[in-house]
C-alpha cells in the first residue's frame, strides 16, 4: 500500500506507558510499540466530516445544505473550512423565487448597499405566505438560511431568509440557521 515504507507510527500510546507508542509494519503487516524515540515514518490523515458539492446559480458556485444548523460565527467558519464564504445577503435573495417583493430588485430595500433596520419594512420584507413545499427558493428550501451581512445598527445581528415565506429579516447571531456557501 504504501511502497517500501516499513514502520509508520501511529498517534496511539501504549495505555500502560505512554514512554512508548504503537506502530504498523505494513510490508509484513506486524503491530507492535516502540519508545518514542525510535526511528520511523509517519503518514499525516484528516477526517472527512462532510463531503460537499457545488451547484451554480446566477454567477456564484452554491454548496449543499449544511449538515446541521449553526449560530452565525459556526456559519462563517462551516463555509471556510469547505473552500467557501457565507453569502451577503444581496447574493442570498438571488435564490428566492415566487415571491416579488423579496426577490432581487424586488421593494424589499434590505441589500449590500442598505443594511441598516430603517431598510426593513414589514409589508416589503415579509410580502409571501407561508409554504413548507420550497417554492420560494430555487434549490427548494425551507428553512431559515445565515446570511454573511451584519444588521448595520446592530452587529449583534445579521441579516437572514426564511426561505417558507421569502421572508428577509435580521436575527441575533446566536440563533442557529441553515447555511449554503458560496465561492
Amino acid at each position: 500500500m504504501f511502497g517500501d515504507v516499513d514502520w509508520l507510527w501511529s498517534r496511539s500510546d501504549r495505555s500502560d506507558d505512554s514512554y512508548y507508542a504503537w506502530r504498523v509494519d505494513f510490508y509484513s503487516g506486524n503491530v507492535d510499540y516502540n519508545h518514542r524515540e525510535g526511528n520511523g515514518y509517519v503518514r499525516c490523515v484528516t477526517d472527512i466530516v462532510h463531503a460537499v458539492s457545488w451547484k451554480t446559480h446566477d454567477g456564484l458556485e452554491w454548496s449543499d445544505l449544511s449538515p446541521s444548523v449553526k449560530i452565525w460565527t459556526e456559519a462563517v467558519n462551516y463555509c471556510a473550512s469547505i473552500g467557501g464564504r457565507l453569502p451577503s445577503i444581496s447574493e442570498l435573495r438571488t435564490l428566492i423565487q415566487n415571491c416579488t417583493a423579496t426577490e432581487t430588485d424586488g421593494a424589499c430595500k434590505v441589500t449590500d448597499s442598505c443594511l441598516s433596520t430603517s431598510c426593513y419594512t414589514s409589508l416589503s420584507c415579509n410580502a409571501c405566505e407561508n409554504a413548507v413545499d420550497g417554492r420560494y427558493s430555487v434549490f427548494g428550501d425551507s428553512d431559515f438560511f445565515w446570511s454573511s451581512s451584519s444588521v448595520d445598527n446592530n452587529t449583534n445581528n445579521a441579516w437572514f431568509v426564511r426561505f417558507n415565506s421569502g421572508y428577509v429579516y435580521g436575527s441575533k447571531k446566536t440563533n442557529k440557521y441553515s447555511v449554503r456557501c458560496v465561492r
